[in-house]
């Protein structure tokens, strides 16, 4: 599943819509939310698809009449700006500082990672980007120079000190990639990598069919700036 999100228009009120994409072109499928709110996020989880949106509530697909209808959080203490299911957990962030974890080990509970209940595992309560790359392995971005890899019950540390956020992450070619503000990275083993210097808006990359796409802060203040990609190619060796 992908999600192609972009800010609309400010306006007391906003109009929130969910699209199919049939191979081809955007059909729309149906109206989710108006109001004015901001940041849909949508994700799958237990084989349903929801979509969140900060301080609108969360929205239930439902696929045999191809409307949603307004449902409750999953567990206690969910976020709304980061979302992502790991196996039958599912973890979030945002609008609250440090993480939420539901259901990991098929407990039924929440619990709330901070850096004050983690052995100063949790790099920062302020957290930029979660990534599930496997049932067991969570990514874990910063507004801070480096990322956390949880698997559960340990966290590994990882140092970027040269990096001011830690964008996002992605897999290809068998690897997980890590995008700073500046600099694109990847994990080789244990090991972090630097691969190329790659700049961000600090904000968000999208990586899709072999490109990593970006917005940097390239153009003046009054002047969008263009979209930047790279083209990713595995490492020799």
């Amino acid at each position: 599943m992908k999600e192609f999100f972009h800010y609309s228009d400010e306006a007391a009120t906003r109009l929130f819509e969910l699209y199919r994409f049939n191979g081809a072109t955007f059909v729309k499928v149906c109206d989710v939310h108006s109001g004015s709110h901001r940041s849909p996020h949508a994700f799958a989880y237990g084989g349903n698809l929801y979509i969140k949106i900060d301080g609108g509530g969360m929205y239930l697909f439902n696929a045999g009449s191809n409307d949603v209808s307004a449902v409750s959080d999953i567990g206690s203490q969910m976020g709304s700006r980061g979302i992502v299911a790991v196996g039958n957990a599912l973890v979030s962030v945002g609008n609250m500082n440090g993480i939420s974890i539901y259901n990991w080990g098929a407990s039924g509970q929440t619990v709330r990672l901070l850096t004050s209940n983690t052995a100063e595992a949790l790099i920062s309560d302020r957290i930029w980007t979660i990534y599930a790359a496997a049932r067991d392995r969570v990514f874990i971005g910063y507004q801070a120079s480096g990322f956390n890899l949880y698997n559960g019950s340990t966290f590994q540390v990882y140092s970027l000190p040269d990096e001011v956020y830690i964008v996002g992450f992605f897999e290809y070619g068998g690897k997980t990639w890590v995008q700073g503000t500046s600099n694109l990275y990847y994990l080789d083993g244990d090991n972090l990598v630097s691969h190329v210097a790659f700049s961000t808006n600090g904000e968000k990359v999208y990586y899709d069919n072999g490109r990593l796409w970006a917005f940097p802060n390239w153009a003046r203040a009054t002047v969008r700036s263009a979209c930047s990609t790279w083209p990713i190619r595995p490492s020799r060796g």
